[in-house]
């Protein structure tokens, strides 16, 4: 089964990337639980771009999405949104995207839209400032991802 594609949507065309791998895992702390996706690419982009071709990056992102109660046997057509990359409550960020540094990933939609067993199928939306200008001198990028993410299950949150 092909993992998905990681799509770039920037000012001046698409980064497409194919999946190496999709997880989503679950952790309980105190009164809730949070749904954590994490997604990285292969290293050889599908369409790269003629501004960014020489850095051979090969991008990464997460989120962690709140939840009272999870019942993994109900998530198809949930639909999640994580609006900010950090988060005030937990004074952390919970959701993140990796170039070539890491970089707020904002206005997060999250989807599920199939099961296949411990495998869900994903589309998740987010923006971000653009890959390649960090000065916020073009537009945000768009980033998409639609790919089979492997539930690893419920596990008790330890701090380190």
């Amino acid at each position: 089964m092909e993992v998905g594609t990681f799509v770039l949507r920037r000012f001046n065309g698409d980064e497409i990337y194919l999946v190496k791998r999709a997880t989503m895992g679950a952790f309980k702390e105190d009164e809730s639980i949070d749904l954590f996706l994490y997604v990285d690419t292969k290293v050889k982009p599908i369409q790269a771009l003629p501004d960014t071709a020489e850095l051979k990056q090969h991008p990464n992102a997460e989120v962690y999405i709140t939840l009272k109660k999870l019942d993994a046997s109900k998530l198809v057509g949930r639909r999640f949104s994580v609006p900010v990359a950090y988060s005030e409550e937990k004074e952390d960020h919970v959701a993140c995207i990796y170039y070539c540094e890491h970089q707020d990933l904002n206005e997060n939609v999250v989807r599920i839209l199939e099961q296949d067993g411990s495998k869900f199928l994903v589309h998740w939306t987010g923006n971000t400032t653009d890959v390649n200008y960090y000065d916020e001198s073009r537009p945000r990028t768009k980033v998409e991802i639609k790919a089979w993410f492997t539930f690893r299950g419920l596990r008790k949150w330890v701090a380190t």
